[in-house]
């Protein structure tokens, strides 16, 4: 499940360097995009003074995470509230996507978390700088001793890449089990009927789809979190 391609692969040459050009990762990107841009305008158009469970799950979630970065840098941690929750909710519908046959998920692709991962870092260095100024930034390199310096730059490209793996490491790892458990599970009940090996195909289903993708986007938000603090403080 969801490892056909539904739009195409083009590849080309670049200064004789063989590039290739994913237009399946691009297209369930905007297909994510597009999904959130309505959630959005949904939300915002259906505003109530008194919320009703949905309004109050998506306020839920933002308050959430409201409280995570306060406790973690006060006042100057509010402000990337809107970034982490956008952040949160686009891993988590890029994983849902593995419960649809045939789509491909965003996050299994790893130029994909790559991507988020290193934008994460990025945000996180120039809020450092701004909170420590370039001296105390540069100078958290060469601490405790000065010879430090390349074991802490090399640290913070494998808190990189270590972030963007761990994510398309699970997502492609839940991809296949989506496909191959609950066929397993069918099989081995087989003799209790068809509609109970159905039952089971889509408990197995929900389970390594909806709740583990949704444990993925939220590990990966709250490292996120973790990183941007680390550099702020």
């Amino acid at each position: 499940m969801g490892t056909e391609q539904i739009f195409k692969v083009v590849r080309f040459k670049l200064f004789n360097f063989n590039l290739a050009f994913n237009l399946d990762t691009v297209g369930f990107t905007f297909v994510i995009l597009a999904l959130l841009l309505m959630l959005a305008f949904f939300i915002r158009k259906n505003l109530q003074l008194i919320p009703g469970k949905f309004q109050v799950l998506i306020e839920e979630l933002i308050t959430y995470f409201k409280t995570i970065l306060y406790e973690s840098m006060e006042e100057r941690g509010l402000k990337f509230v809107p970034f982490i929750v956008a952040l949160f909710l686009f891993v988590l519908f890029s994983n849902w996507l593995n419960l649809i046959p045939h789509f491909r998920p965003p996050t299994r692709d790893v130029n994909t978390t790559l991507g988020l991962a290193v934008l994460v870092l990025i945000i996180a260095h120039v809020n450092g700088i701004r909170t420590k100024g370039w001296k105390n930034y540069l100078k958290s390199y060469f601490q405790p001793y000065w010879f430090m310096f390349p074991s802490n730059l090399f640290s913070e490209f494998g808190k990189t890449v270590s972030h963007a793996f761990r994510l398309y490491g699970n997502i492609f790892a839940g991809g296949i089990i989506i496909g191959v458990v609950p066929e397993i599970l069918v099989k081995l009940f087989h003799w209790l009927g068809v509609p109970v090996g159905v039952v089971l195909m889509t408990v197995a289903n929900l389970f390594f789809g909806l709740f583990i993708g949704a444990i993925q986007a939220l590990v990966f938000a709250m490292l996120a979190v973790a990183y941007i603090t680390i550099q702020a403080s």
